[in-house]
C-alpha cells in the first residue's frame, strides 16, 4: 500500500459546478461594485463585470508564466487597471490607497464564504477510507482569488480538514503546481522519503499530473462523468471517487 496520497482541492475535493461558479462571480463583482461606489466611483455594474472578466485571464496567464503565486494586491491592482481601460473612470488614485485596496480585497477574497463550494460527491467517504487504512493525506492547492486563510475556514465548515495530515497552499509556501518542489515539500512534511510511495490526485493534467510525475510520484487524473479524457503518459485515469481505493491499491 502507498504511504501517502495528496489531493488537489478545487474540482477534486470541492466543486463550484452546478451554478455555484456563476453565483460566486456575481457576488464578487456586486460587492466590489458596492465598495467602488462607497469610494466615490459610480461605475456601471456591467463595466465592473467586464473588467473582472478581462482581468481574470491576465492574472492566470501571469501566474502560469511566472510560476509563482500572485498576491491579492496584484489581483486588485490588475482589476483596477483593467477597469480604467474599459470605462471612462481613472482608478489610478486607488492604486496608491492601501485602505481602498483592502476594502476591495475583502469581498474579492471572502466571496466563497458567502457562496460556498460543495464537497465533491463521494470524496469525503474516500478520504475516510484511506485514513482508516493508515494512509497519510495532504492537500496541495494553487490559491488564486481565494487565499489560504479563507480556504482553511471553508475546509473546516465542509468537514474536509479533519484527518488531513498536511495542508499546503501556494500563497503560504511560495510555490505553485506544476513545480515539483511543491510536491517534494509536501512529501517531506508527511515524512515520505520515496516519492514512488505516494500518489497525487487532481483534475488538471498540466499542473496536477505533470507536476506529480516530475516529482517522481504516481499521478491520477480525476476526470469524472462524460467529460473524462485520456491522461498524459504515465498517469492513471479516475472517473469516479469510489474507484480510487482500488486504483491506489494496484499502485502500492
Amino acid at each position: 500500500m502507498l504511504e501517502a496520497v495528496t489531493f488537489d482541492l478545487w474540482e477534486t475535493l470541492i466543486t463550484e459546478k452546478g451554478g455555484i461558479s456563476d453565483a460566486l462571480g456575481e457576488y464578487r463583482t456586486e460587492e466590489m461594485h458596492r465598495v467602488l461606489t462607497e469610494l466615490g466611483y459610480e461605475i456601471p455594474p456591467i463595466l465592473v463585470v467586464k473588467a473582472w472578466d478581462n482581468a481574470f485571464p491576465k492574472l492566470r496567464s501571469v501566474q502560469d508564466a511566472q510560476r509563482r503565486p500572485l498576491t491579492i494586491s496584484e489581483h486588485i491592482e490588475t482589476f483596477l487597471r483593467t477597469l480604467s481601460g474599459v470605462s471612462s473612470w481613472d482608478t489610478t488614485p486607488l492604486l496608491g490607497d492601501p485602505s481602498a485596496i483592502t476594502a476591495l480585497a475583502k469581498p474579492y477574497t471572502e466571496a466563497a464564504l458567502h457562496v460556498p463550494p460543495l464537497p465533491m460527491p463521494g470524496m469525503r467517504e474516500v478520504l475516510t477510507q484511506l485514513r482508516e487504512q493508515g494512509c497519510k493525506l495532504a492537500i496541495i492547492c494553487n490559491t488564486f482569488e481565494t487565499p489560504s486563510s479563507v480556504l482553511r475556514i471553508l475546509l473546516d465548515r465542509l468537514d474536509l480538514a479533519r484527518g488531513i495530515d498536511c495542508l499546503v497552499f501556494s500563497d503560504e509556501i511560495g510555490l505553485v503546481k506544476p513545480d515539483p518542489a511543491i510536491f517534494e515539500a509536501t512529501l517531506a512534511r508527511l515524512g515520505v522519503t520515496a516519492p514512488s510511495r505516494a500518489a497525487h490526485v487532481g483534475d488538471r493534467a498540466e499542473t496536477d499530473v505533470l507536476g506529480a510525475l516530475r516529482a517522481g510520484m504516481h499521478a491520477v487524473l480525476f476526470s469524472p462523468g462524460k467529460a473524462a479524457c485520456d491522461p498524459p503518459a504515465g498517469a492513471h485515469l479516475l472517473k469516479s471517487p469510489g474507484e480510487l481505493p482500488t486504483l491506489l491499491a494496484s499502485l502500492g
